[in-house]
């Protein structure tokens, strides 16, 4: 028998079928499915953040209706811009003409400051001089989208930082009371601010926490699967603010806090509520109050609803002020 050369077996070598390499195409495939599970996730996260958060109406052209309410008491009235991300945001300032503090209210989520008008009158009755804007993409200032439930904080920031030039008010004690997201963003940020009290009414804990519980509510595991997609979104785009924790800014401040929630709130549940988080030995600094009246222990009733303003709260939140802002003059007659 003739011996094989070695051209016979390297062409034998070279024409027999290669085995499959099944651990690498076991990778392959494993790292495809991953990657478009990451691809769809995110994409999936950016349009729900988008769905949420777009602007829900054009910039509404509607004169701020308590200006005519200003001129019949002959109050001080003036109307302003201010920066905000790229954006400007409409504000009014409401002022008996000896204030005894200057309050700013920040309202809600795709809200805006007519939904406080009731608010502002009475604490203006009260003698304070009143600070309402309109937040980005909401009522008349501009915006195509909010940047997320932090988008209260950042305007909230941006007005502090533009009435911080007005001389004769910057003298006044600086009181915050927002509503809603309103209330978290008042509440996130008092630690940073020269406020000198706060009231935050039907408050969220947490940004993520909250869009977390959401997203669970409706999708079950889904939601939890989902979630460190909209961490990392979050902090890439939000950094140290992208979930600071309501409850732990108030008792870094260290002023008097007024929290407030409903009974029957269905939007911000009591669980995740900043009234929750400062229960079970909170802060000294921090007042509790309850709401279960009907009517008024919802979250978007809680301070007015279709009929009435519940008075009743705004004279307790008036109660918790008045040691901090003495009152100089009389009330407002005829109101």
């Amino acid at each position: 028998m003739k011996p094989q050369d070695d051209t016979d077996f390297k062409r034998q070598k070279r024409d027999k079928p290669a085995r499959p390499k099944r651990g690498r195409s076991f990778v392959s495939r494993v790292a495809k499915i991953v990657t478009g599970f990451v691809m769809v996730s995110l994409t999936a996260t950016e349009a729900m953040m988008f769905i949420i958060f777009g602007r829900s109406a054009l910039p509404s052209t509607e004169p701020f209706t308590l200006g005519a309410w200003a001129g019949k008491y002959e109050l001080v009235w003036r109307e302003f811009e201010f920066p905000s991300a790229g954006n400007r945001l409409k504000g009014w300032l409401i002022s008996p003409k000896n204030p005894r503090a200057l309050v700013v209210l920040v309202h809600g989520i795709k809200s805006s400051s007519d939904e406080l008008n009731p608010i502002a009158q009475y604490l203006v009755s009260e003698d304070y001089a009143v600070v309402s804007f309109d937040g980005t993409a909401c009522g008349r200032s501009q915006g195509t989208r909010t940047v997320g439930l932090q988008q209260q904080r950042f305007d909230l920031r941006a007005l502090l930082n533009y009435i911080d030039s007005w001389a004769f008010y910057g003298d006044l004690p600086l009181i915050l009371i927002g509503h809603s997201a309103g209330a978290y963003g008042v509440a996130s940020e008092l630690s940073r601010t020269r406020a000198a009290a706060a009231v935050v009414v039907s408050g969220f804990e947490s940004p993520l926490g909250t869009m977390r519980y959401w997203a669970t509510h409706y999708t079950g595991p889904i939601g939890n699967v989902e979630y460190p997609f909209l961490w990392i979104r979050e902090h890439e785009l939000k950094g140290a603010d992208a979930d600071t924790s309501a409850t732990e800014s108030l008792t870094r401040a260290g002023v008097p806090v007024m929290v407030v929630h409903g009974s029957a709130d269905s939007v911000v549940p009591e669980e995740i509520s900043i009234y929750e988080y400062t229960g079970g030995g909170s802060a000294p600094n921090i007042t509790r109050v309850y709401v279960d009246t009907p009517g008024h222990n919802g979250h978007s009733d809680i301070l007015v609803n279709e009929s009435e303003t519940n008075f009743d709260l705004l004279c307790a939140i008036s109660d918790f002020l008045d040691p901090i802002a003495p009152r100089p003059g009389a009330l407002l007659k005829g109101y």
